[in-house]
């Protein structure tokens, strides 16, 4: 987790709407990736939990929170 944290401090003026470039495609496209793959994992979760699955290394509150967190910094940054 830190270095998600880490990750979010150094993008984050790229996010900027005044810093644009060729590279804000790419980090437009890594930002929906990563918030698309972070629901689908907190909903297969939830769901193997309701289906009473083991699941492997899940995402815990804390972990959950942090991670909201990180990509709120970058979505709240663009507008």
């Amino acid at each position: 987790l830190p270095h998600i944290t880490t990750l979010t401090d150094y993008l984050e003026n790229y996010y900027h709407p005044s810093n644009g470039g060729q590279w804000t495609s790419a980090l437009t496209t890594f930002l929906r990736h990563s918030t698309s793959y972070f629901v689908k994992r907190l909903a297969s979760e939830a769901n193997r939990q309701r289906l009473g699955q083991v699941v492997d290394n899940p995402i815990n509150a804390e972990q959950r929170g942090i991670i909201i967190q990180c990509l709120m910094r970058l979505i709240k940054r663009g507008h």
